[in-house]
């Protein structure tokens, strides 16, 4: 009563808040239903009690005791029981956490029944020694009882903390303590040491639910008090915001006034954190697809050591509806362009949905699911493979879509075509803390040769069959045997059946800035190196590795890693007489399309390009072709290697001939009408097409179109 008075005269509305606060929830629900809901709550709190059972025994022994031998302050106490147990039948939500109200109560009687037990233990006839331990016996059986309780209150408080640590360290980085944090977990706050708005410091999900608390009130608040930060909890104690009915006006609110910069948890039990000031390191503005933007990045330090995991964080935002589920795919390149490390993930959101008991779950939404405007992080955990040779590598991020795979073309903020794997950012990797040992490495095929201080561990998985203009990463596993050792270069060569050279390549081992006479003693390492095999290769090809000194002196004896065999494939160079259309159109100085046949097939459309290889190309790409309607949306398309992968254009030879079929699958709800093909080739590693010349490519974006339309009937 004194309490109340007190709060009353500080605050004249205090009782009338908090009545109010009371009587708006549960106004709909039936006394029956809060006498089923009360019960429901005292049988969970049998189970929150279970783990200290001896605790409750001397509570209830406290209790006889008190109604057998009913004195004044007996009588007082066993009234706290009706008023405790009053909120079994309050028609307000209840949590198990109300009924710590019972404690004070329980805590007396169980008090009690240590005084009634050290008082008996002193009215017996015993020995002056068994008195004196009466008082001790009954304080260790007191301590006894309570252990339970102490143990998992340091465990919760523990586990609470450490939730909230990495949270902390990050707004007390970023913030001054003068700063308002407004957040509905009020640990925050006290842990950070940093000031919150008065409607936040009295979230509960009762008040937001009830309507005491809305988005308005706390918008008006974060704008007078200008607030520095905005922490959103999505776990599984996150349920107070989320409570409000105009919790979504308040969700947009945040994210357009201020930026996501940092997520901390896992899976859906996710702390969002937002600033006023965009405090992401880079900003790379990329776009994938037209639709979904990269607008920030955090790639962790720029210097890592071998041995460490790389945490990275993505912030993305969809500028226009896909209607797609799409996932990324972050990717840890050496200078070479080999790739190292790879961590793919869904691009995801968490949103808050209304149940089905009226209560608010959380729910990762995917890309088809989000609105326009829409912000999101993904946290990466990138590990890097044991072994990987300290040097400078590139970080490179694409966004493909999750149902098959296909990558998303990528531009930057004004619109040029970049490549798809679109590059992030650069990290330097240090030697390993710990030196990798030779069990940690993935050996396919153990070998045991050696050289002055080194010896080879072994190879990873080798081709044994290939395609000319094939290439391939060929793995090596080396291991320093002692300190004697110079910087060694090697020489991987392929030789056909008569020990001729057909290719070779020739590079530091290592890397350049970890050659081998810094290997330490003992230390294992993993190396790539790229094998192509040239486009007039065929049969028998012998896989050798030779070892040479600073001096570029061979080493001991060339070691034969394998043989592979190279299948060719039959090759053409006169064009063939029956071209329907015949075509000049150039596709950079890689091809030339011309001509082609079309018609139809099992009611598809069925069309045979022929090219002329204008040159054996760099890399292999893909060839598209696309069925297109009236305002030039794919209606239908295929993408692949020429000749069903059969003919890279990296086996291409000058002056060849290619005949490459291609079947268009069409959809009977395909509408009748007039319809164009549009064609290409691409660098499937960046999406970028190659540019269309010639007298018959007049105009050509994107793509050739051919002249003959396609016109579609249904009968």
């Amino acid at each position: 009563m004194f309490t109340t008075c007190l709060f009353t005269i500080i605050q004249p509305d205090f009782l009338t808040q908090v009545v109010s606060h009371h009587l708006k929830q549960g106004a709909d629900i039936s006394l029956l239903d809060a006498v089923v809901k009360g019960i429901r709550l005292l049988i969970d709190f049998i189970d929150f009690v279970a783990y200290q059972p001896l605790f409750i025994l001397l509570a209830a022994l406290g209790i006889i005791a008190a109604v057998r031998r009913l004195t004044p302050p007996r009588q007082a106490l066993l009234a706290q029981l009706p008023t405790a147990l009053a909120f079994l039948l309050i028609k307000r939500g209840v949590e198990i956490r109300y009924l710590v109200y019972l404690v004070p109560t329980l805590s007396l009687f169980w008090a009690a029944a240590l005084v009634e037990t050290t008082r008996w233990l002193l009215r017996r006839p015993r020995s002056v020694l068994a008195r004196a331990l009466a008082v001790p016996l009954v304080m260790g059986l007191g301590a006894w009882s309570l252990m339970p309780h102490l143990v998992r209150d340091a465990f919760i408080a523990q586990r609470g903390t450490q939730r909230y640590v990495p949270a902390v360290t990050f707004l007390r980085q970023h913030t001054s303590p003068d700063d308002v944090i407004v957040s509905e977990e009020q640990w925050l706050n006290f842990l950070a040491q940093r000031p919150t708005t008065r409607t936040a410091a009295a979230i509960s999900e009762g008040a937001a639910s009830s309507g005491q608390i809305t988005a308005q009130l706390l918008r008006q608040e974060i704008e007078e008090t200008r607030a520095r930060a905005v922490v959103l909890d999505f776990g599984a104690s996150g349920r107070q915001l989320h409570a409000m009915s105009d919790f979504a006006d308040f969700y947009r609110f945040v994210q357009e006034n201020f930026a996501l910069v940092r997520i901390f948890g896992q899976g859906e039990d996710i702390l969002e954190v937002y600033l006023r000031d965009d405090v992401m390191p880079i900003r790379p503005d990329l776009r994938f697809g037209g639709g979904l933007a990269l607008t920030g990045a955090d790639l962790g330090p720029s210097k890592l050591s071998a041995d460490e995991a790389r945490t990275a964080f993505l912030r993305w935002q969809m500028l226009a509806p896909m209607g797609v589920d799409l996932s990324y795919s972050l990717r840890l390149f050496d200078e070479a362009g080999h790739l190292w490390a790879q961590v793919d993930g869904p691009i995801r959101a968490l949103r808050f949905r209304e149940g089905v008991d009226g209560k608010p779950f959380d729910v990762s939404t995917p890309t088809s699911g989000w609105e326009v405007g829409q912000v999101a992080m993904n946290k990466a955990e990138m590990r890097l493979p044991p072994g990987i040779p300290p040097g400078r590598y590139h970080i490179h991020v694409r966004v493909y879509r999750t149902a098959d795979g296909v990558p998303l073309p990528a531009a930057d903020g004004e619109g040029r075509p970049i490549p798809a794997d679109a590059p992030l950012g650069e990290v330097e990797i240090t030697p390993a803390r710990m030196a990798a040992s030779p069990e940690q490495l993935s050996l396919a095929r153990p070998l045991t040769a050696t050289w002055p201080g080194l010896r080879l561990l072994g190879t990873g998985q080798t081709r044994r069959e290939a395609m000319p203009g094939d290439a391939f990463t060929l793995d090596l596993y080396w291991q320093a045997t002692d300190t004697s050792r110079p910087a060694y270069r090697v020489q991987i060569a392929l030789k056909d059946e008569r020990d001729r050279l057909v290719s070779q390549s020739d590079e530091i081992l290592g890397s350049e800035v970890y050659p081998t006479d810094r290997w330490r003693p003992g230390e294992a390492i993993h190396t790539k190196h790229m094998v192509a095999i040239p486009a007039t290769a065929s049969g028998r090809l012998d896989l050798v590795l030779r070892v040479y000194d600073e001096a570029s002196r061979a080493v001991g004896k060339a070691l034969q890693l394998g043989s592979i065999e190279v299948h060719e494939r039959a090759r053409v160079f006169d064009l063939p007489p029956d071209l329907s259309h015949p075509l000049d159109v150039r596709f950079g100085d890689v091809a030339r399309l011309v001509g082609y046949r079309l018609g139809h097939k099992d009611g598809n459309v069925r069309l045979t390009l022929v090219w002329q290889a204008l040159r054996t190309a760099p890399r292999g790409y893909m060839v598209f072709v696309h069925l297109i309607d009236g305002i030039g949306a794919i209606v239908a398309q295929q993408d692949r290697v020429p000749m069903d992968g059969m003919a890279p254009t990296t086996s291409w030879l000058p002056g060849e001939v290619i005949v490459d079929e291609y079947v268009l699958l069409l959809s009977t709800k395909l509408l009748p009408g007039e319809y164009r093909i549009r064609i290409g080739l691409y660098d499937p590693e960046t999406l970028i097409r190659l540019p269309v010349e010639g007298a018959d490519a007049e105009g050509a974006q994107n793509g050739f179109i051919l002249p003959a339309p396609v016109v579609i009937s249904r009968s």
